[in-house]
């Protein structure tokens, strides 16, 4: 059947021009979302002029028109203000206006200002509303209708707007002038005034609240709270009862106090939060309250210590020339975000008393070269805004010292030890190169080479950590003698090289339990079990009484890395493992017979003497867990959280401790049972680890572990660029997710996300997930992300860089 090229060519085309128009339409929806977002944000800020303060806003919106514009704004937090703007507020939301003279304005709901601020004296004038102005540094007038109210510094004054020029006046702190039309009054602290609607003074029986202030600010240091003091002046009710209502809403529908006070004053309790008060004269037979009541909000902030991270206590630091520069850090969320800065304090005593050193910083870190040789203790504690009534306790103290040699000593090395053997077979575990750390050193050298003076390195790598991992996988040691060392860096100068020892590769088997020239008692002889790294094929466990295994006491095949035989005779025995015309380097260990039984008492009378009793059953082996050598690698640590010790019972009341591989203590506790678990695994780390049982100053039982952490690798994390979001009506917050490479050798994460702000970047989150993502709430501005990788143990093993991101919101 012949095709109709003519409809497929048709069809072809309007496919063509269906995507043109998709392109198109495309393309114009993203034009009118630019010139939609130009248009929203136009208006936001004056070029030509220098603002007088900034905005913050809680619950809804708050609306800002300039003067010489009709399009009212919708501000974002920590908006400029500026000379002749009108501000207005919706229902139910607040806005404080923060003058950079000093001056702080805090308005309730639907309320209507004007700001005049580049006068010798700072005007409000208030259309309707409710204002409450802390006239903190100079003098402040309030305008409304006819009446004008002149604050003087330092004085505290709530005024109330109504319809047709009423206005109620509260003066909590300082003196203030009224000026109506009936001429001028003078107002002290605890005054209320009610006008009308003709400027004339109305004798209204109201209440004056000396304290708390209309919107005061306290902080709290602990969860149970603060006692706030309430203090009343009646105004024409003296004699009567004054009514105070407080509350956990602001229509005072969940009240948590409501009685009626003849002394006008009373104290009460009030737990982290925001409460509502209003207060006003209690007459008898009248249930609605006045319009002339005094009201006001309390905001109480707990504000837990600061968590102090690095230099760690106790911690050494030590420096040839220079000062070292030393990096504070701490973990904190400022208080909710009320607090404005940390405090940092060092000081040379413990009381921290005449610190030598303060700063105020935005962010939980900060470098510092100032201080010289000695020990030093440093705290940080949340810095609030004068408006906040209260200190945050601070946080604990931390001591480190800075100490000044001429000469950096040589690190000391650890293992693999002089003379030793290391497996390069090609079915092997990790080997590790050790040493201990020495204070001060920044980073470390380590140099393997077939040289005694190590030239020609085939390993030369600088570390952070004291070890370095020879991977399963890797293959620069061939079979052969080697030499190994150490030096330590800081502040670019060296330290002296350790010793330098020497080691042997060998591409066999290398055998580890028991070690050469070991001795033990023929009763855990009974079920010995050895142990070997490495592999070669058609592998045998060879045991002989003769150093050139002429003739086998055992030969058994194996097919792992360990094997057991079940009773040897006392003596000393040769083992080895073979196969294929190749052998391990032998080693010798050595049964010793148990302690012959004491001699029998001898008989008062002569009597035949008795048969000796039959020897007693040989006890079984003891066991222990984990075994000793037992080697705890990556996928033991990727599905446990914690190690489990056991060993023989001997009637209760142990001693267990744990030393590293340095030889210093991690931890000693008495325990009561034959068991005990380590849940905390980051007191541990890399390399060998002996546990020690005792019981009664006696010691039963001394064992070794080994632990093979693979290094957690680097990560460079990418910037996100420019988001674009549309913000609906029903959605509360926007939320950005962020993402970041899997690392296997990781137990968790640790996510940071910083906004930028007028002093830098402050952080908005942090959030530990064993997740590589996360939800961040986010608005509009500019972020930057970093992550913090932990490595199986737990422990912190390197951080990101910095990541940025920008959002842009369309409501």
């Amino acid at each position: 059947m012949q095709k109709n090229k003519s409809l497929k060519s048709w069809t072809s085309f309007s496919v063509f021009f269906d995507i043109l128009v998709a392109l198109l339409c495309c393309a114009a929806a993203a034009l009118c979302v630019h010139y939609f977002r130009l248009d929203f944000y136009q208006t936001l800020s004056r070029q030509n002029e220098q603002p007088v303060g900034t905005i913050t806003y809680k619950y809804k919106a708050v609306q800002r028109r300039f003067v010489d514009r009709l399009l009212w704004d919708r501000l974002q937090r920590e908006s400029h203000v500026y000379d002749g703007d009108f501000i207005r507020t919706e229902d139910l939301s607040e806005a404080t206006v923060s003058f950079f003279g000093g001056g702080i304005v805090d308005l309730a709901g639907n309320s209507l200002i004007q700001i005049f601020a580049q006068q010798s004296v700072p005007r409000l004038d208030v259309s309707s509303g409710g204002v409450s102005v802390n006239a903190r540094n100079s003098d402040f007038v309030v305008s409304s209708g006819g009446t004008t109210v002149k604050v003087e510094s330092g004085g505290v004054v709530s005024t109330r707007a109504g319809s047709g020029g009423k206005m109620d006046l509260w003066v909590s702190e300082g003196r203030a002038s009224v000026s109506t039309r009936e001429g001028v009054r003078e107002a002290g602290a605890g005054s209320a005034i009610s006008l009308g609607e003709s400027g004339n003074v109305e004798s209204l029986p109201m209440t004056a609240v000396l304290s708390p202030l209309p919107n005061a600010r306290l902080v709290s240091r602990g969860e149970s709270g603060v006692s706030v003091g309430f203090v009343f002046n009646p105004i024409n009710y003296a004699g009567e009862h004054t009514r105070l209502e407080i509350s956990a809403s602001r229509n005072f529908e969940e009240k948590i106090l409501a009685g009626d006070l003849a002394d006008n004053r009373t104290t009460v309790n009030l737990k982290p939060g925001i409460w509502w008060w209003r207060a006003y004269p209690a007459r008898r037979g009248q249930g609605e309250v006045p319009a002339s009541a005094a009201s006001g909000k309390l905001t109480v902030i707990h504000a837990p210590p600061p968590a102090l991270l690095t230099p760690a206590d106790g911690q050494v630091f030590v420096f040839r020339t220079g000062a070292p520069a030393i990096h504070y850090r701490w973990s904190g969320d400022s208080a909710g975000g009320a607090a404005q800065s940390y405090l940092l304090e060092a000081s040379d005593n413990p009381a921290m008393e005449n610190p030598v050193f303060q700063a105020r910083l935005k962010a939980s870190s900060a470098l510092n070269s100032q201080l010289g040789p000695g020990r030093w203790y440093w705290r940080v504690s949340h810095d609030f805004p004068a408006e906040y009534e209260g200190s945050a306790a601070p946080s604990s103290v931390f001591s480190f010292v800075i100490e000044q040699r001429g000469e950096f000593p040589a690190p000391s090395l650890i293992a693999p030890a002089a003379e030793s053997t290391l497996s390069i077979a090609r079915k092997r575990g990790d080997a590790w190169f050790s040493w201990k750390s020495a204070a001060g050193m920044e980073s470390y050298t380590l140099r393997v080479s077939a040289n005694r003076d190590l030239s020609d390195p085939l390993i030369s790598e600088t570390l952070r950590n004291s070890y370095f991992v020879y991977g399963a996988q890797d293959t620069l040691l061939k079979a052969g003698r080697y030499y190994w060392g150490v030096f330590g860096t800081s502040g670019g100068v060296d330290s002296l090289l350790s010793p330098v020892w020497a080691f042997n590769a060998v591409p066999g088997i290398v055998p580890l339990f028991p070690p050469d020239n070991y001795t033990l008692q023929d009763t855990m002889a009974a079920n010995l079990r050895f142990s070997w790294e490495g592999s070669i094929p058609a592998r045998r466990l060879q045991i002989s009484r003769e150093a050139g295994f002429s003739s086998l006491a055992v030969d058994d095949p194996v097919a792992g890395n360990s094997h057991r035989i079940p009773g040897l005779g006392a003596g000393t025995w040769y083992w080895r493992v073979s196969g294929e015309g190749e052998a391990s380097p032998p080693r010798s260990f050595t049964v010793s017979p148990a302690a012959p039984p004491p001699p029998p008492t001898p008989a008062l009378r002569e009597a035949p003497a008795p048969p000796p009793p039959p020897p007693p059953p040989a006890p079984p082996p003891p066991r222990f867990e984990p075994e000793d050598n037992f080697i705890f690698r990556a996928e033991w640590l990727r599905e446990k959280q914690d190690i489990r010790f056991s060993w023989p019972s001997a009637g209760g009341g142990y001693t267990f401790t744990l030393l590293g591989p340095e030889g210093g203590q991690v931890l000693s506790v008495p325990v009561s049972e034959n068991s005990f678990v380590l849940r905390d695994l980051k007191l541990l780390g890399p390399g060998q680890f002996v546990w020690r049982v005792s019981s009664g100053g006696r010691t039963l039982a001394e064992n070794r572990f080994t632990l093979s952490i693979p290094e957690v690798r680097k990560t460079e994390l990418r910037d996100l660029g420019t988001v674009f979001s549309v913000k609906t009506a029903s959605d509360t917050h926007l939320r950005q997710r962020i993402s970041w490479p899997r690392d296997e050798n990781a137990s968790h994460y640790e996510l940071v996300v910083e906004k930028k702000d007028e002093s830098g970047y402050t952080e908005v989150h942090r959030n530990v997930s064993r997740n590589t993502f996360d939800e961040v709430p986010v608005d509009r501005g500019s972020y930057r992300f970093k992550v913090r990788i932990y490595n199986l143990l737990g422990q912190f093993a390197h951080e990101t860089n910095w990541a940025s991101f920008n959002i842009i919101v369309a409501q």
